[in-house]
């Protein structure tokens, strides 16, 4: 039924469309463990693993199980990863759920991806001490531009595709990993809507740990012209970092998106970088190098509440499009801090404010 299968310390499962599997491991003390993928699935390796391609595919991972999938930096087509819903129509559900139970998706120097909601609709939930790590191993080889490390939830970024998708990630005491090449999350991409939901002692890592400067550890929350994302941290963690370049979140990036982050009871927003660490709200970006155009930004909202919940900058705060920083351009920025929140931005608070 299967081309190849082989196990390891993990498990690494390599089938056809319209696949099933379900295996059962006996693991000491758990009773056991259990890796399921069902419905419409298939495995184009080495360049994709789809979960709900035209239909509807699902997947469960438990009882301390491990799915891997290993990217390859060296092929022609130099993408490779994991697409929940890949096409429009298309639907995909999975669960991580248990400690030590993890999707795995291991990079090698290429872009390497995990996408929820390309096309269709998906949800992702991840708890219990369950796990999602999007990692590359060898940064050495990614000297070419656009290579990437990456989490999208909602949003194709595709030109191919006549609707984008709608992703839901939901992490209740789950953990989020990001690292590796130019490591970046994007919730709400290309014309998608995208909700990311962290609660109950989760934690979200994004991390650049390429040796060449100029390397950027980044969050998109509202990409592109129609484009949506939420980001909701509660009582969680969000970390974005780069050993050698700088760490940014921008919310509302580009004119027509909306970006919403909230974070309350004692959720933490923490943004560093070796040069830089910004947080940038409906900011107007000079993404066309135009000098006729002004940058040109979306909405943007950031809510701060509760004793505890706070934000941590290295550098600024920027809210909406400020004459002094950007030259202009239409944008909306709003920050609210309330009930005891705090804000601490090393390069100050800039906006019309």
């Amino acid at each position: 039924m299967y081309d190849n299968t082989f196990f390891k310390m993990n498990m690494k499962f390599k089938f056809p469309q319209l696949a099933m599997l379900l295996l059962f491991l006996s693991v000491a003390g758990t009773g056991s463990a259990t890796v399921l993928i069902e419905g419409d699935s298939f495995n184009n390796d080495p360049y994709y693993y789809v979960i709900g391609n035209y239909g509807h595919g699902n997947f469960q991972i438990d009882g301390g199980s491990t799915w891997d999938w290993d990217g390859n930096a060296y092929m022609s087509y130099w993408q490779s990863g994991v697409v929940m819903s890949r096409q429009t129509g298309s639907s995909a559900t999975g669960l991580i759920t248990g400690p030590g139970s993890a999707v795995n998706v291991n990079g090698d120097g290429g872009t390497t991806f995990f996408q929820v909601g390309r096309g269709g609709t998906a949800t992702l939930d991840i708890q219990a001490g369950g796990s999602l790590n999007i990692v590359d191993h060898n940064p050495l080889p990614n000297t070419q531009s656009g290579r990437n490390t990456v989490l999208v939830v909602g949003g194709s970024g595709s030109n191919i595709l006549p609707t984008d998708g709608t992703g839901t990630l939901n992490a209740n005491n789950g953990h989020i990993r990001v690292e590796g090449n130019r490591p970046v999350v994007n919730i709400g991409d290309g014309g998608g809507n995208g909700t990311l939901i962290i609660n109950n002692g989760s934690t979200v890592q994004v991390i650049d740990h390429e040796p060449t400067a100029g390397a950027d550890a980044l969050t998109f929350v509202g990409t592109r012209a129609g484009s949506t994302g939420q980001l909701y941290i509660n009582n969680s963690s969000y970390e974005i970092t780069s050993d050698v370049g700088l760490g940014r979140m921008y919310v509302g990036k580009n004119a027509g998106s909306l970006g919403y982050v909230q974070i309350s009871n004692g959720g933490q927003l923490n943004i560093s970088g070796a040069t830089d660490g910004d947080l940038l709200i409906g900011f107007g970006d000079d993404h066309d190098s135009n000098p006729n155009t002004l940058p040109e930004g979306g909405t943007g909202i950031v809510q701060i509440t509760g004793p505890g919940s706070s934000v941590t900058t290295l550098d600024k705060v920027v809210v909406g499009s400020p004459v002094q920083l950007t030259g202009g351009g239409t944008s909306s920025g709003t920050l609210t801090v309330s009930n005891g929140a705090s804000i601490n931005a090393g390069g100050g608070i800039y906006g019309d404010l």
